[in-house]
């Protein structure tokens, strides 16, 4: 059924802008097949801290904007997108994060903040898929989780984030041109074999991280 508020299913395009901000999502969101979320330049989504009204999905106790339609978040040098816990005094973990899961289409995320999640960006979204020009901070694992896919990820600032700042156990995307520092774990880590056979590294700056820059 769909819902009214920001949270439940999607079913209809929608556009959130900066004349509605802050958006304040309490419980899960879902973007489903064939639906597109466009985030427009200079708009702010808050997500429930430490709580989903859904109580679904993945994290039955945090918030996830969970798309498997596609996410159009395409912020400009002056006008950031930002998604955020809607905690007063926000904490590493405080929401999931976003998930674009394998049957999501090509998305973006381009110039936007994504911070507090438990994952920024957890991904096994298909080629085509971006997230780039955007600072991934304070999550309380992983700031990008790939287990999957092949989206490219370029030009991030991926800092301060509890454990690695990437970790992919599956991939045939890219990382390329990202600064990667003071995180808790692994700068960059990947598994070996054939699921990140066709990951492309190149052109990253990795430094102050907690353990091994690179690992795979």
């Amino acid at each position: 059924v769909a819902t009214p508020a920001l949270l439940g299913h999607l079913y209809v395009d929608t556009l959130l802008t900066p004349a509605g901000s802050p958006y304040v999502v309490p419980g899960d969101l879902t973007v489903e097949p064939g639906v597109t979320l466009t985030i427009a330049p200079g708009t702010e989504v808050r997500f429930a801290a430490q709580s989903d009204q859904m109580a679904a999905n993945v994290s039955t106790t945090r918030t996830e904007l969970r798309v498997l339609g596609t996410l159009v978040a395409d912020g400009t040098t002056s006008q950031n997108i930002t998604l955020t816990s809607n905690a007063a005094s926000p904490s590493r973990g405080d929401w999931y994060g976003v998930h674009l899961l394998a049957s999501s289409a090509a998305s973006i995320i381009d110039y936007a903040t994504i911070a507090y999640a438990e994952y920024a960006v957890r991904s096994s979204a298909p080629a085509g898929t971006l997230v780039q020009r955007s600072t991934l901070r304070e999550s309380s694992s992983f700031a990008v989780y790939a287990e999957g896919g092949a989206a490219d990820f370029s030009q991030l600032v991926v800092r301060d984030n509890a454990s690695r700042g990437f970790s992919v156990t599956g991939l045939a995307g890219s990382i390329s041109d990202c600064l990667v520092y003071d995180n808790g774990s692994y700068g960059i880590y990947a598994t070996s074999g054939s699921a990140v056979s066709n990951l492309s590294v190149v052109g990253n700056t990795v430094t102050d991280n907690g353990s091994y820059g690179m690992y795979f």
